[in-house]
């Protein structure tokens, strides 16, 4: 078994005596844990409605966040934020991102779907990135009874951001791309190739999502690796000032500029890898979330 590399294993107290790796149902407990621990109360809506989309003979868990009340006009119809949660590719729920998506959407005035995508081992790459994309072409389908006339936006954090950055690539590349107004990066992982900052850091888990790691080099595993940069939304990108994958935001920001799409970064003053501290709206990650609201307000 590889050892955990040094930001896993503060991370990851749950590693073994002599540094193995951990099950992927034990990460995914102690990062659930890592953010109920946190005790944030959960941010009010006005309605939460939890739906499955079916894709052939399975169906991938959906969540629809309402706003409670809204200055709705014809000129500023509600946005629509689909958040893709993230969780070093692994781990990361519904519930484990409940209180962002809450605070999306009651602070953005915005119609929030958040996605539960099929996650390694048991389901390798492409699969989370396939089902993404299944939803964002759910959502297309359904904007009628979410918000007809409102921009869509992706949102999404660390795995999360590789996910939305592959999405918006796939998007732009088929023949009937989804309108989409921007993407809001988090703490984004873009590069998974061995020897990547990212992959240094979180080795063990791409491994489980890339068993055939020479497919890291698919600028859909790999966004920042992509020549249709160019063809991506208007982009914002959080970083860390001290994230050991800032590197990915910060290169992804500069290539998107060189190739002609508005990228705005915000790069928090001391600040990690924000994890359970952005799933739960923690005080932490408020200078970050008010640039993204700010953003998010910003788009029409």
């Amino acid at each position: 078994m590889k050892l955990l590399t040094a930001l896993l294993l503060p991370l990851l107290s749950i590693a073994t005596a002599n540094g193995q790796a951990p099950t992927a149902d034990q990460v995914r407990q102690f990062i659930a844990k890592s953010i109920t621990d946190l005790h944030i109360p959960p941010t009010p809506v006005g309605a939460i409605d939890n739906r499955f989309v079916q894709t052939g003979s399975d169906s991938i868990a959906i969540r629809i966040y309402r706003p409670a009340t809204t200055s709705v006009t014809p000129s500023r119809p509600l946005p629509i934020i689909y958040h893709v949660h993230g969780g070093a590719w692994v781990a990361g729920d519904l519930d484990t991102h409940d209180n962002i998506c809450r605070l999306l959407c009651h602070d953005a005035q915005a119609v929030v779907v958040a996605v539960h995508y099929r996650r390694p081992p048991e389901f390798p790459y492409p699969a989370s990135v396939d089902d993404v994309m299944t939803v964002l072409s759910w959502i297309q389908a359904n904007r009628k009874n979410l918000s007809p006339t409102g921009p869509l936006i992706l949102l999404g954090d660390s795995a999360g951001g590789n996910f939305v950055a592959s999405t918006c690539l796939k998007n732009a590349e088929s023949t009937q791309p989804v309108p989409i107004a921007a993407q809001v990066l988090i703490n984004p992982a873009l590069d998974v190739r061995p020897g990547s900052v990212t992959f240094k850091n979180y080795e063990i888990f791409i491994e489980w999502g890339l068993p055939d790691i020479k497919k890291a080099n698919d600028p859909h595993a790999s966004p920042l690796l992509s020549n249709q940069l160019n063809k991506m939304p208007p982009t914002s990108i959080v970083v860390g000032e001290i994230d050991e994958i800032r590197e990915d935001g910060v290169l992804m920001h500069q290539k998107l500029q060189a190739a002609g799409v508005k990228s705005t970064l915000f790069d928090q003053p001391k600040a990690g890898h924000f994890g359970g501290y952005w799933c739960a709206g923690h005080q932490s990650a408020k200078p970050a979330l008010d640039f993204v609201l700010q953003q998010i307000k910003a788009v029409r």
